[in-house]
Order: structure tokens, then sequence, then C-alpha cells
């Protein structure tokens, strides 16, 4: 074991930066779609690495950055969904 010296945590971001493969309106209606009505952006998931590189007390943890998609039960991949 290698606590207390080391501390793993993960951060599991949302769709973020989307590529080629999502339109304008199809990104619009996904982040309607979303608990929080927005994906995450480059800056979010920034602030949770930084967020639980500082938290001391924290270990074996995965922060969700994904606007509380992981609390819904999508059917498909999102490339797939609300697809022009």
């Amino acid at each position: 074991m290698l606590a207390p010296r080391v501390r793993v945590n993960a951060v599991a971001p949302g769709l973020t930066i989307p590529t080629q493969d999502y339109g304008a309106a199809q990104l619009a209606r996904l982040t309607a779609s979303m608990p929080l009505e927005r994906l995450s952006q480059p800056e979010d998931v920034a602030a949770a690495v930084v967020y639980l590189a500082g938290a001391r007390a924290s270990t074996g943890q995965t922060l969700f950055v994904d606007g509380g998609a992981g609390l819904h039960d999508f059917a498909r991949d999102f490339v797939h969904l609300e697809r022009d």
C-alpha cells in the first residue's frame, strides 16, 4: 500500500471538446438534454483536477464533470444522440 504518501483520484469529464462529428444544432440539443443544461468546458475539468490535487483527505474518488450526464441513462453514445 502506498498510502499515505500516494493518493489516487480520477476526473471523469463528459463531452468537453466535440469533434467535427457533432453539428451545432446537435450540440445545442445535447446541451439541453443534460440535467444541468450545459456541457463541461475545459475550465471545468481543470478546476476539478486542481480541487482533487488539493483535497488532501481524498483518495480513491472519481469526480464526474459531465453536466449531470452520469445521472441519466442515455440509450446511445453522445455522437449518435440528437443527431441531425
